[in-house]
């Protein structure tokens, strides 16, 4: 089963934020979630540049472990 099917499951309705991944693009058009009648806002550029960040600091490590065994 798909997690995006299964997303009203998870919402009570009160919630102020919501964040998912990608797998969840498209969930505030779903029938079980337009009937909640709630409006749902993605942070997608922030979520983005969060990521990013993540990324290239593990990115560093990684570098800094291999050149720490050489």
């Amino acid at each position: 089963v798909a997690d995006i099917t299964k997303t009203a499951e998870l919402l009570h309705g009160e919630e102020t934020q919501v964040h998912a991944d990608a797998g969840y693009t498209g969930a505030e058009k779903r029938a079980e979630i337009v009937a909640l009648e709630r409006k749902v806002r993605y942070r997608g550029l922030a979520k983005n540049g969060h990521q990013l960040h993540v990324l290239f600091g593990l990115a560093n490590v990684v570098i800094g472990a291999r050149s720490a065994t050489a």
